[in-house]
């Protein structure tokens, strides 16, 4: 039971990793709220306007005709997936394309 190796150790370690996952948990959360606070006065423009690269890519789809909500390109794809694993270190959300 004790030692390195014994169930206290273990406990010890596994209630500590529980207590980092919550706190990362509660500071994604309030991350969150103060990104989106008022989800009622979110507005395109606003969005756009944080991701001018989205704006960018809407700009073009409309340009050539394209309407296919589906229709994301990849460079959009890949550089929302790194933005979030960049500002989302360690976190267990499986992402992928």
């Amino acid at each position: 039971m004790d030692g390195p190796q014994g169930v206290i150790a273990h406990y010890k370690a596994m209630d500590e990793h529980a207590k980092r996952v919550l706190d990362e948990t509660i500071s994604e959360i309030e991350s969150m709220k103060e990104e989106f606070g008022d989800v009622d006065a979110i507005t395109i423009v606003s969005i756009l306007e944080k991701n001018p690269e989205w704006r960018k890519a809407i700009e073009e789809d409309i340009s050539n005709n394209i309407w296919d909500p589906s229709h994301i390109p990849d460079r959009i794809k890949e550089s929302t997936l790194a933005q979030y694993a960049a500002e989302n270190p360690g976190s267990t959300k499986a992402v992928s394309a």
